[in-house]
């Protein structure tokens, strides 16, 4: 009797976890495609920014109280930044690509490069990234009783989470001359705030945000040195 009450209760909760993951899977299946969209405008929002932002900026700049050089220290932080967001996504997913090849080399898949390109195509969509092949091939290696490859798949999506927490910040941060924290703070930020073009509107605000502290400390110091030489 008590056997059948403990078998009774694993089993509801063996169900219960099985209900929570297909729902999870299902929702997050069902929200590919707006991420696939959203991935797209926010490469056509860099690629109008890049190609337009000078435009833009020339007329912006007009309505500024600053002085010439502050508003070019500020033009490029602009560019600098845009730019940087583009390289580090890039570079991050031509990295993940090819973690994912050599991952799936090592286990001996028949079609390692197509997963790697499609884990490097995977890391440009934000939200999704690359572990969305890796931990389903972790988990069907596992049930197919080789631990040893769900492990270095694990392993492989470990690597490709820290790669999208700290290593796309450094290399904005290393482009845009801010720490590596600051910028993640600034995709974090973007993301709860603007949704996924935030990795783009967050870091933008706040490397223009510092720029403008800046600005404001050397007009600040520059105020109080001429007050005294009066």
């Amino acid at each position: 009797n008590h056997n059948q009450k403990l078998r009774f209760y694993i089993s509801g909760a063996i169900t219960n976890f099985a209900s929570i993951i297909t729902r999870g899977t299902s929702n997050f299946l069902f929200s590919i495609p707006k991420r696939i969209i959203e991935a797209l405008i926010i490469f056509l929002l860099v690629f109008y920014l890049l190609k337009s932002g000078d435009f833009i900026w020339k007329k912006g700049r007009e309505l500024l109280p600053l002085k010439e050089t502050h508003k070019d220290a500020l033009l490029k932080k602009f560019s600098g930044t845009i730019k940087g967001i583009l390289y580090g996504y890039i570079i991050i997913a031509i990295i993940e690509g090819i973690i994912g090849w050599v991952t799936f080399s090592l286990v001996g898949a028949d079609i390692a490069l197509l997963l790697g390109i499609i884990i490097a195509i995977m890391a440009l969509i934000p939200m999704i990234g690359a572990s969305i092949i890796l931990v389903p091939a972790a988990i069907i290696y596992f049930l197919a009783g080789t631990p040893i490859k769900g492990i270095i798949m694990l392993i492989a999506a470990f690597i490709i989470i820290i790669l999208d927490l700290w290593g796309r910040a450094k290399i904005i941060g290393e482009r845009t001359d801010i720490h590596p924290a600051v910028v993640a703070l600034g995709v974090l930020g973007g993301l709860i705030t603007f949704g996924a073009v935030g990795i783009i509107i967050g870091p933008l605000i706040l490397s223009l945000l510092i720029t403008s502290i800046d600005i404001y400390q050397k007009e600040k110091d520059s105020f109080v040195f001429n007050c005294v030489k009066k």
